[in-house]
């Protein structure tokens, strides 16, 4: 999993979609970027990532 801290003005660029908690949004193994409430950047494949702590989402394109 590659981890690191993205600066505000890097994530107002970008299309996330908020996410409000549940389950996994997204179909089958794809790749994605998410954030936590800490503004914590994480990319992984969607069944890797805990989806209960996830506040924001996009997926990678392959």
């Amino acid at each position: 999993m590659d981890e690191r801290r993205r600066s505000g003005a890097d994530e107002a660029q970008n299309d996330w979609i908020e996410w409000g908690g549940g389950d996994c949004p997204v179909d089958g193994n794809a790749q994605v970027e998410v954030r936590n409430a800490k503004g914590w950047v994480l990319s992984a494949p969607v069944f890797a990532l805990k989806w209960h702590s996830v506040v924001a989402y996009r997926v990678v394109p392959a």
